[in-house]
């Protein structure tokens, strides 16, 4: 007779015990090289590569799953407003105070309320700008898994832009924006490691592309508009453990806004706002 699959239910909770014997049957549709025939305890953070194996992309939300023992809420995005601007020859895309006063003919902004994306094209701005900022919204609305509506203000949709925003008033024209607002942030890129006995936060030198993510270690990428914690698919506990912590010290010693979001990303699964965060650069 098989053995039957074990359940540690030490480290979980009632929600999450639940849905794993809602999905037992996938799993065990799903099973490769035997599994059952040894059960083992899996961790979060410390899942096997056989584990991770059996699924495409593999990510984890705070909270727990909707179940019939718990209702798991819609995640919930903070509200923002993004300025997208052409300084000199580079196309910078900065988070904006969310007022009216930020907006200005000569520049592009998107609005960003969750399960919309308002994208505002100044009369004046430029078409390099309305393109890394129509490029932008499809990424972040892939990332939401499509769930997320893209509107393109015109005069019929300026009520509603105007009520999300929360404030409203004139527009000032491009020539009365000084661009305090768009002090270019030049990116920055960390390693956490652990590969010399200890651990240790080093920036990278050099040019910061995809290629000089080493699938060893943990990463730390400053992109401006967020600050990513990518995940090598070989890094060690320790170097996951204290990742998060790295990047929210990173804030606050290079005194980046405390509102600056912080993304974790694993590798393999990396989502389009990720991969776009090269792009942006001389044209």
């Amino acid at each position: 007779m098989p053995r039957q699959a074990k359940w540690d239910i030490s480290a979980t909770n009632l929600s999450n015990f639940g849905s794993e014997i809602e999905k037992k049957t996938h799993y065990q549709a799903g099973a490769k090289e035997q599994a059952w025939a040894n059960p083992a305890t899996k961790v979060q953070d410390h899942e096997s590569q056989l584990f991770l194996s059996y699924f495409p992309h593999f990510h984890v939300e705070e909270g727990g799953v909707s179940t019939g023992f718990n209702h798991h809420k819609p995640h919930e995005y903070r509200h923002r407003l993004l300025k997208i601007k052409l300084i000199e020859r580079t196309v910078v895309i900065r988070e904006v105070p969310k007022d009216y006063t930020s907006l200005n003919s000569g520049d592009v902004f998107i609005l960003d309320v969750g399960n919309t994306l308002y994208q505002l094209n100044g009369k004046d701005s430029q078409g390099v700008e309305k393109g890394k900022a129509a490029e932008f919204v499809q990424a972040v609305k892939s990332e939401r898994n499509g769930l997320a509506d893209i509107i393109v203000v015109g005069d019929r949709e300026m009520p509603k832009f105007w009520e999300a925003l929360g404030s409203s008033g004139p527009i000032k024209s491009a020539s009365m924006d000084t661009g305090a607002d768009m002090m270019k942030v030049q990116k920055k890129l960390f390693r956490v490691s652990d590969s010399s006995g200890s651990l240790s936060f080093k920036e990278e030198s050099g040019p910061i592309d995809k290629s000089r993510f080493d699938t060893n270690d943990v990463f730390i990428f400053d992109a401006g508009h967020t600050i990513f914690v990518w995940i090598g698919l070989k890094s060690t506990a320790v170097e996951k453990k204290y990742s998060l912590q790295y990047a929210q010290d990173y804030i606050e010693k290079h005194h980046r806004p405390d509102y600056t979001p912080i993304t974790r990303v694993m590798e393999g699964g990396e989502n389009n706002v990720f991969l776009r965060s090269f792009e942006e650069q001389t044209i």
